[in-house]
C-alpha cells in the first residue's frame, strides 16, 4: 500500500503586490478561484499520477484543475481534504506581501492566537479524519494518489509517520511537490 500527496499546480496570482491585513481576505478569496499556471510537472509527478490505482482530490477548483492539465479526472473528491483556512485580521497600518501575512498568520494560527474559520485543533483533527479516510482507500484499492495542498498535506503527512508509515520518495513542498508514503 502506498500513499501520495500531491501538492497542486501554481496558482496565477500576484504575489508581490503589498497587502494591508485586512485586504488580504480579498487576496486569498482572488488565490482560491484563480487560474493556475499550465507549466507541467516534472515526468516524476505525471508518473505518480498514472501509475496509482486510485485518486482523490479536495473540493477546490486548483486541484482539479491540475488533473485535468494531465487529462485525469479524480475518483473521488473530498472536502475533507479542503486547504486549511487562512485567518486574517482587520488592520491597515502595515503593509506587506502575501506570502509574508501567510507565514505570519500561519505561525499565529498554530500557537492558538488567531482563529480564523477554524482553530489550528480543528484542522489538526480534519487532517486525522483524512489520514484514515486515505488509509481506508490505501487498504482497498493499494496505490493511492491525493491531490491536495501544501498546509493540509503536511499535516496528514506528520499524521501518517506517527502511524508507522515511513517516507518513500519526496520531491518537495512547492507546488507539484509530492511525498510518497509506504505502509510498513
Amino acid at each position: 500500500m502506498t500513499l501520495t500527496l500531491i501538492r497542486h499546480a501554481p496558482v496565477i496570482v500576484d504575489w508581490n503586490v503589498r497587502l494591508s491585513s485586512s485586504e488580504l481576505g480579498e487576496w486569498i478569496t482572488d488565490y482560491d478561484t484563480a487560474s493556475i499556471d499550465t507549466t507541467p510537472p516534472d515526468m516524476a509527478v505525471q508518473e505518480l499520477l498514472r501509475q496509482s490505482d486510485y485518486i482523490v482530490a479536495s473540493s477546490l477548483s486548483r486541484t482539479h484543475d491540475s488533473l485535468a492539465l494531465l487529462g485525469i479526472t479524480s475518483d473521488a473528491t473530498d472536502p475533507l481534504f479542503d486547504e486549511a483556512p487562512i485567518p486574517s485580521s482587520d488592520g491597515h497600518l502595515l503593509r506587506l506581501k502575501p506570502n509574508q501575512w501567510l507565514v505570519w498568520y500561519r505561525i499565529l494560527w498554530m500557537l492558538g492566537l488567531l482563529r480564523g474559520d477554524a482553530s489550528f485543533r480543528a484542522v489538526r483533527t480534519r487532517a486525522e479524519k483524512a489520514a484514515d479516510r486515505l488509509i481506508a482507500l490505501a487498504e482497498e484499492h493499494g496505490d493511492v494518489v491525493l491531490m491536495g495542498h501544501g498546509g493540509i498535506n503536511h499535516l496528514i503527512g506528520r499524521i501518517l509517520r506517527k502511524r508507522g508509515w515511513s517516507v518513500e520518495a519526496k520531491g518537495g513542498v512547492k507546488n507539484w511537490g509530492f511525498w510518497r508514503y509506504e505502509a510498513t
